[in-house]
């Protein structure tokens, strides 16, 4: 942690010990479900210890706001179904408003994060799935206009092995027009093909039951996959001509129709994480 923090400030310290750089610590927020908010709290106090150690840099406590720090250093954690969860730190210069700096922590899943490790900031970009749910949260940072729910049939917690098949299940709570997609681990999405994508509300939809047509069956590469639902008020034009394409330019275009679909009327968004193993 120590040589993460001194990675992430040292750039920004002035060489003249009279002017201490001011620090303000957000609270670490989740950009996924699952986990407690006593972890973001712990894994704040421990980024704010570790800034405080810094020689010529003063930590303002949060209601020190007004004394005007000069750089804000802001959190998210991604919480996935593992024994590592990943936190990504951010660097903010209050007077350009600019992000000056980014750096990851990969943690153990103990309750405690007692153990911490890093990896060096090489600039890596977010991965499709980690994309697809910062669009959510953008889009839809309280589920949307409308109610609307996506689990599989296992549950959210559950491992999914190799060759078995993925039933996902679907609620709006008004009537609604749904695009489907299922991100794999392999980068790509799958566009899942309904035979009528309007649904009455209240009424669940289920897909990839055995004898439908369609079935959904786990298969290699293995590892964090996503499910992803759009519900509008208004018809939704078709995904993509392919079934199947590479998610990072799909996203582009879904981010695009989801702030079209937004100025038109209601649009709801929601989506479910799971893991997926070979036998």
């Amino acid at each position: 942690m120590a040589i993460l923090v001194h990675q992430l400030l040292q750039p920004l310290i002035s060489p003249s010990p009279e002017t201490p750089l001011r620090v303000l610590v957000e609270n670490l927020t989740y950009r996924n479900l699952g986990m407690e908010s006593e972890g973001t709290k712990l894994l704040s106090g421990l980024v704010s210890a570790e800034v405080g150690k810094l020689d010529r840099v003063e930590v303002l406590a949060p209601q020190e706001v007004t004394r005007a720090p000069q750089v804000i250093v802001k959190g998210e954690v991604w919480d996935f179904p593992s024994d590592k969860v990943t936190v990504q730190l951010r660097l903010i210069d209050t007077r350009t408003r600019k992000e000056v700096h980014t750096a990851e922590l990969v943690l153990s899943r103990d309750p405690l994060f007692p153990q911490v490790a890093f990896t060096p900031p090489e600039g890596k970009s977010l991965g499709p799935i980690q994309r697809v749910v910062t669009l959510m949260d953008h889009f839809f940072p309280h589920g949307g206009d409308f109610r609307l729910r996506v689990w599989p049939e296992k549950g959210k917690e559950a491992i999914y092995r190799q060759d078995e098949k993925l039933i996902i299940h679907i609620l709006s709570e008004t009537d609604a027009y749904l695009q489907v997609d299922y991100y794999r681990a392999d980068g790509t999405v799958v566009h899942l093909p309904l035979d009528n994508n309007f649904v009455p509300g209240g009424k669940p939809l289920v897909l990839g039951t055995p004898g439908s047509g369609y079935e959904y069956p786990v298969t290699a590469p293995f590892g964090e996959e996503l499910f992803m639902v759009i519900a509008s008020e208004h018809p939704l034009p078709p995904p993509g001509k392919e079934m199947v394409e590479p998610a990072s330019p799909y996203i582009e275009r879904l981010a695009r129709l989801v702030q079209k679909q937004k100025a038109q009327g209601k649009v709801a968004g929601s989506h479910v994480i799971l893991v997926t193993k070979q036998r």
